[in-house]
């Protein structure tokens, strides 16, 4: 089994973050999104991970993740252009050949849990079922997923009264026989081109995740789920500073994420707010639900206020 994370989006709803930087590649504490889907799936036992890029891919290309993870096969796929998540599976698997089962997941989710019983059960299906959707209980508003009571995935999408809905975690599991269906035909989207019509013949199951997940789509959902993970983590204070920070006494942070190399002078005041690598916030300089980069400062009208 190997695993493919999909990476190429555009990020839109993250703007301005993601004009400088592709979505996985996010700080969140003291490492990227996608290490964190790495190191997870690293745990998880798969050793060969395929990673499509389009949109800023030199943002994760310099994250150097094949020499961090040496223990694990790391490629990268950087598509000429937007493939969409039918085209960037497709081109992925083209690379990684068939095998027993591929493990899908959006580059853009925050997870934490162990995906070895999810596999095992998959395999267990033999050809009962083409594709496996790990779910989550989640408050996000995120399009629901409702499964019948023999664990098959019944609808996504719409409104059910009749059956519990649970959000996709954004990871899926592909068996062969859905592995050959996506290299046979040339479709752009995962979910609407494969899964839906595996759906309506009852060959998509469900396994209910617990622990961490969180979708990071937007400034302010990525600001209060990094700062909630780094409480689940336990490592959480007043605000969240990278590598090589520089932060004056007299300076007041607060629910804030700094990622490495910000300056914060004195008297300045952060709340609700993320700075990107290499900003330095000015003597007195006052910010609040702020995204802040390079150069924002002196273009004022770059400051975005995302509450």
């Amino acid at each position: 089994m190997y695993a493919i994370i999909l990476c190429a989006g555009l990020g839109v709803r993250l703007n301005p973050i993601t004009k400088l930087y592709a979505k996985p590649a996010l700080k969140v504490i003291n490492k990227s999104l996608v290490e964190w889907t790495i190191e997870n799936l690293i745990r998880s036992g798969i050793n060969k991970i395929l990673i499509t890029t389009y949109h800023r891919p030199e943002s994760i290309e310099n994250l150097d993740l094949a020499n961090k993870y040496r223990n694990c096969s790391i490629q990268i796929l950087r598509e000429d252009h937007l493939l969409g998540t039918g085209g960037g599976i497709r081109n992925a698997m083209i690379v990684g050949g068939l095998d027993d089962a591929v493990l899908v997941l959006n580059g853009d989710c925050l997870w934490d849990f162990d995906l070895t019983i999810p596999i095992e059960k998959h395999n267990s299906r033999n050809m009962s079922g083409v594709l496996t959707m790990l779910l989550v209980n989640s408050i996000q508003e995120n399009t629901p997923v409702y499964i019948d009571n023999h664990g098959a995935i019944s609808k996504i999408g719409g409104i059910s009264k009749d059956l519990q809905s649970f959000t996709h975690s954004g990871i899926s599991i592909i068996s062969t026989e859905g592995q050959r269906s996506l290299l046979l035909e040339a479709k752009e989207y995962f979910v609407d081109d494969f899964v839906v019509p595996w759906v309506q013949r009852k060959r998509v199951f469900a396994e209910i995740m617990d622990g961490f997940w969180a979708d990071l789509g937007t400034p302010k959902r990525y600001l209060n789920e990094t700062i909630r993970f780094a409480s689940y983590k336990g490592i959480y204070s007043q605000f969240l500073a990278g590598k090589n920070c520089s932060i004056h006494p007299s300076a007041t942070l607060l629910n804030s994420i700094l990622w490495d190399n910000v300056t914060v002078g004195p008297k300045a005041s952060l709340t609700n707010s993320i700075i990107l690598t290499d900003t330095t916030i000015p003597s007195g300089f006052i910010a609040t639900n702020k995204v802040i980069f390079p150069g924002s400062l002196q273009e004022q009208n770059h400051l975005s206020d995302f509450f």
